[in-house]
């Protein structure tokens, strides 16, 4: 068949009128569209419940076996049950209380201990990922990230800081190819940002020396040097820990 007499048998055949709400792409259903709002409005209330929690855990207004229900908690943030719920397991997760049955959430001990062993499990996961990533790395995109360090550095924008130290933890994560491992990785540093924006741990000079150390960190990846990538990693993440506590302590004592 010839493309002429395929095109003309085209013409021929009947074209269906498309419906009107179709004309300008697919519109989101009412239903759909109230559960993206619902499922938005959770985590938030969900988030709200874990700073809330960690907020009083880093002022030591918990102590080590103290209890709080599911009804306590929805009361105290004015919440419901699920995003409560949610927030419960995921500070279990992390190792900062203990759901038990007919209990409720029983408090851990949390002080600058169990501080030095979030970032340890932090450590080892994170100095794995700066080593698979500096197997196979793209040159171009680290020299700029490099060159967003000293951006960030001369603004002296703290804000900018801290997006820039997710960026940067989280590209190395991504690079190491390996999506269990970035997955774990978030889960801590999530809990560790939150930490840190809430106790404002990061004074100019510590944001300095930080950035210096994410450079190291990049230009031993863009090298191809998997053990220096992973050892300027655990160091980096070293000093930050001691700072974390030196600021929790700062913390507590400000807000006794």
């Amino acid at each position: 068949m010839t493309d002429q007499l395929f095109a003309d048998l085209l013409n021929h055949v009947p074209r269906q009128k498309l419906p009107e709400q179709f004309k300008y792409g697919p519109i989101m259903s009412d239903a759909a569209m109230s559960n993206t709002q619902s499922e938005g409005k959770s985590f938030a209330n969900k988030t709200r419940v874990v700073r809330g929690l960690l907020t009083e855990l880093l002022q030591g207004k918990w102590q080590s076996a103290d209890r709080l229900t599911e009804a306590d908690a929805c009361q105290r943030f004015k919440v419901s049950r699920t995003p409560v719920r949610e927030a419960l397991f995921e500070l279990q997760g992390l190792g900062l209380l203990e759901i038990r049955r007919n209990c409720g959430a029983v408090m851990l001990p949390f002080g600058p201990e169990e501080l030095i062993n979030l970032y340890a499990v932090r450590t080892l996961l994170e100095s794995e990922a700066a080593r698979l990533a500096a197997l196979e790395a793209d040159a171009a995109e680290i020299d700029k990230m490099i060159d967003e360090c000293e951006n960030v550095l001369d603004s002296n924008d703290e804000n900018k800081f801290w997006e820039h130290d997710q960026q940067i933890h989280h590209y190395v994560a991504k690079s190491s190819g390996n999506r269990s491992l970035a997955a774990e990785i978030k889960r801590y540093e999530s809990l560790i940002q939150t930490m840190r924006e809430i106790i404002d741990e990061n004074p100019r000079s510590v944001r300095s020396e930080a950035l210096g150390e994410h450079i190291e960190i990049l230009e031993n990846i863009k090298l191809h040097k998997p053990a220096e990538a992973a050892e300027a990693m655990r160091r980096h993440l070293e000093k930050a820990v001691a700072s974390a506590i030196a600021a929790m302590e700062a913390f507590r004592v400000a807000t006794a």
